[in-house]
């Protein structure tokens, strides 16, 4: 993805198309304003890279446990319904690309349909990583380092609609098409009264919504205030997504960043000593030590290392989330 001049957007209803990418003329033009839909620009993501990163991804999850209540960074839903054992249905080296993948999946599901997500997918893609890092570089100069951290999430498959159906992020998000044809839906406002805060069957706001397609090369950006699902256009498709914090529970997320141990109960798996023992008329061990917890945690002295701990993460991880694990510097021998 190269920045070149900017260039007059054609509108096509109610979001844009531009042949043309700048950051200022994103940032001045669409941020946290409209859709718009960058043609054939490409993208700063290789195909052979992202399939390098499902693969350790897949490694990864394999590796853990199947317990459904432990965070997962890989998903993969057949026909809408998420899979609690994804070891048949993972990406294996044997495919040798996305396209060997979708074959195998494709003899093996007999004509069902597949939806592979992977979440912190920079984590397990150093190549990602890196390009990540160069690209958004220029937009952090503009717009200031993400507080708590830009996600990356791979997008895989031919399922009908996104599994989690119609919903709104806290994150505005530009979407990097990588292969095959993807359709985007949209809606300004949210299409529906029923206190929930997603739809799967959303076949009766359909009218009220607009659609773009993207395919290999297109950039495209919406802000976080739009509703939105992913559907399929004609067979598999891949693509990577940047999502950047914007609204909803940010207080919380920084707040829990800093009385958190240094990201350690995300990356080990910890459950907080809120979630163990049981109330009794007297404060309950698990609440005593949570609360003598926070507030050590929360002391001045404390407060300022962390603090200062967050900003070197987040430096570190040059706006993404989470932020790469400290590098390890080999033992030399000695000598006898």
């Amino acid at each position: 993805m190269t920045a070149l001049p900017g260039k007059t957007a054609r509108r096509r209803g109610p979001h844009d198309e531009v042949t043309q990418f700048d950051w200022d003329q994103l940032v001045a033009r669409w941020w946290q304003r409209r859709v718009v839909v960058f043609r054939g620009i490409g993208a700063p993501f290789a195909l052979p890279d992202a399939f390098a990163g499902a693969l350790a991804a897949g490694r990864d999850q394999l590796g853990r446990t199947h317990d459904l209540a432990d965070r997962r960074d890989v998903q993969l839903s057949i026909d809408g319904q998420a899979q609690a054992f994804v070891a048949p249905w993972l990406p294996t080296a044997a495919d040798r690309d996305f396209a060997g993948y979708a074959a195998r999946l494709a003899g093996a599901l007999g004509g069902r349909r597949h939806a592979l997500l992977i979440s912190r997918f920079h984590v397990h893609a150093p190549a990602i990583a890196a390009a990540a890092r160069a690209t958004f570089a220029p937009l952090w100069r503009r717009i200031g380092l993400p507080l708590t951290g830009a996600i990356t999430t791979l997008f895989h498959g031919d399922y009908e609609a996104t599994p989690t159906g119609v919903h709104k992020d806290r994150f505005t998000t530009l979407l990097f098409a990588l292969s095959g044809r993807k359709r985007m839906r949209f809606w300004p406002v949210r299409p529906w009264t029923a206190p929930v805060s997603t739809v799967t069957d959303y076949a009766a706001y359909l009218a009220t919504s607009f659609a773009i397609e993207v395919g290999p090369g297109d950039v495209l950006y919406w802000p976080s205030s739009y509703y939105h699902v992913g559907e399929a256009a004609g067979g598999v498709s891949t693509s990577v997504h940047i999502g950047i914090p914007i609204d909803d529970h940010r207080a919380a997320y920084v707040v829990g960043d800093l009385v958190a141990d240094a990201g350690a109960t995300a990356r080990s798996g910890r459950r907080s000593p809120l979630v163990r023992g049981a109330l009794t008329p007297r404060l309950p061990p698990p609440l005593a030590a949570a609360l003598a917890e926070l507030q050590r945690r929360t002391a001045p002295a404390a407060r300022a290392a962390r603090l200062r701990a967050l900003w070197r993460d987040r430096r570190a991880a040059a706006g993404f989330e989470p932020a790469p694990a400290p590098a390890r510097t080999p033992r030399r021998r000695s000598r006898s």
